[in-house]
């Protein structure tokens, strides 16, 4: 989850397109949210019927070089 935040973290402040920036940011702010109710309640449901489970990282899990091929390893 942590590297899927940082690729979105970098596109927020990463790129010139302004409305890419603010697409980012809005997905940025439901994370947040997903986020909230995961950290209480062990799952988040959006849009009322999607459940949204992030898994955590093993102890001593070292990240792939590229995030791209670690977000896919990862889900």
């Amino acid at each position: 989850m942590r590297v899927v935040l940082d690729e979105i973290d970098k596109k927020s402040y990463g790129t010139h397109d302004s409305g890419v920036r603010k697409r980012v940011r809005g997905v940025f702010a439901l994370l947040e949210q997903a986020l909230v109710q995961i950290e209480t309640g062990g799952h988040a449901v959006a849009n009322g019927d999607t459940v949204v489970d992030a898994f955590l990282d093993e102890s001593g899990q070292v990240r792939l070089p590229n995030n791209d091929d670690e977000i896919v390893a990862r889900a």
